[in-house]
């Protein structure tokens, strides 16, 4: 028997299970303190890839203490022995040929496979079947220690299908919440002045203009020349429409139309009365009676000036 390691993820059991009818092979990692298994799908037991696939791991969940492998071709290889003196954690070869020395894969792959085969003769997807085979594991207590890997790995229960009661905020989350509340606040006020930002008056109902995320060439302008309809509004989204094409964008994509900008500037401004001044009025000229006689007028008739013989 092996004693408990101090906290999570110090010391891992890692194993191989198949090759599977699929010609795939399934890289066991377990730790021995939450029971917590991590099961990832790899074309091949060499060295070239498992490495990668354990790098992945270890960048997710950290770098432990030990890893404790049986000795295989991979983990006997001068890549892997490289590998883990670079890394920096300390390999340890269980006895040769006796696999009781590494039981908790061992243990873990008896149920897996099991899993696995009975998929296998209901010709069901044995890869979502496998997934959801983790999560049932890692949410149940587990028979050894009463509590849940999920629980001993990340001090949290998992959220499921079954109902549960709303955990408790510690001062730690206070904390958290005003650090991140703080942050939140500098880098908006910083990027604020950066960008020179001001609000947006947009409302629904006006006539906006949208700018093209990609000009063709640089002739083409700015922004589309046809205006389109704000037609709904949430925060700094904005819906448009134009024609029966609605489009969704923020409101650094919109501007209002020239119209509606001259109309915002003159609104506080005293109304122009329809009837023109006096000085712009125009004369319209006066239109003359149709019956008036339009006839070429009469040559006078004058009498001589000499006399008549």
């Amino acid at each position: 028997m092996s004693e408990l390691p101090q906290e999570p993820w110090d010391d891992l059991s890692a194993d191989f299970c198949g090759p599977l009818p699929s010609g795939d092979y399934l890289f066991v990692i377990i730790d021995e303190y939450s029971k917590y298994p991590v099961v990832e799908i790899i074309k091949s037991a060499s060295a070239q890839s498992v490495i990668p696939v354990l790098d992945k791991v270890l960048s997710t969940f950290g770098i432990p203490r030990v890893i404790k492998t049986d000795n295989g071709s991979p983990f006997n290889s001068y890549q892997f022995r490289e590998y883990a003196n670079n890394t920096g954690f300390t390999h340890r070869k269980i006895t040769p040929r006796w696999p009781r020395a590494n039981a908790q894969a061992e243990a873990f792959n008896k149920p897996l496979m099991k899993n696995i085969k009975a998929v296998g003769i209901e010709r069901r997807n044995w890869k979502q079947s496998m997934f959801q085979f983790l999560r049932q594991y890692r949410t149940t207590p587990h028979s050894s220690t009463g509590i849940s890997p999920f629980k001993l790995m990340f001090n949290r229960e998992a959220k499921t299908r079954l109902p549960s009661v709303p955990r408790k905020q510690t001062k730690n989350d206070e904390l958290l919440r005003q650090n991140d509340e703080m942050s939140n606040t500098l880098m908006k006020a910083g990027a604020d002045e950066r960008m020179k930002t001001r609000r947006s008056d947009i409302q629904i109902g006006d006539h906006v203009l949208i700018r093209y995320e990609v000009k063709e060439n640089k002739t083409t302008p700015s922004y589309d020349p046809v205006p389109h309809v704000v037609t709904n509004r949430k925060g700094n989204m904005i819906t448009t429409k134009q024609n029966e094409r609605n489009v969704t964008r923020n409101s650094s994509f919109f501007k209002k139309t020239k119209h509606q900008l001259q109309a915002a500037d003159t609104a506080d401004e005293e109304e122009i009365p329809d009837v023109p001044t006096q000085k712009n009025h125009l004369k319209i000229p006066e239109v003359r009676d149709c019956e008036t006689h339009t006839s070429r007028p009469t040559r006078q008739r004058k009498q001589p000036t000499y006399k008549i013989m």
